[in-house]
């Protein structure tokens, strides 16, 4: 019987990011744990809980999220996914999975695609 090896490895998995610097995957963690994988015949397939858990992301990537609004259409301090009516963050994530397909070998990529939180901003 064959069995498969595959660590499904949750990239992010915060609303909220890293609690401190020591809660973050550096480069040389990831090659560290793809060598290790590697050796014993795992596949590693990269997570990220997009859109739901991307909230840490605008930190970085201002703009990339949905900025909600209330009933009047004036904005909120809330929010929302992935911000899919601009053409800005399709370039950010489409160079984002790039670098993600170089560094990881495997082909797959799982996004989760759970708990996206509509009801503040649609």
């Amino acid at each position: 019987m064959e069995t498969l090896k595959i660590l499904t490895c949750s990239i992010i998995d915060s609303k909220y990011g890293a609690f401190d610097e020591s809660h973050v995957y550096k480069p040389e963690d990831v090659n560290e744990i793809l060598e290790a994988a590697r050796l014993r015949g795992i596949r590693v397939v990269p997570e990220f809980d997009l859109p739901g858990h991307s909230k840490s992301w605008n930190l970085g990537q201002p703009g990339l999220l949905t900025e909600c609004r209330d009933f009047l259409g004036d904005g909120t301090s809330i929010f929302g996914p992935v911000d899919p009516t601009k053409e800005s963050n399709f370039e950010f994530l489409a160079e984002f999975f790039s670098e993600i397909f170089q560094r990881f070998p495997d082909p797959q990529v799982h996004l989760g695609a759970d708990e996206v939180e509509l009801s503040n901003c649609w």
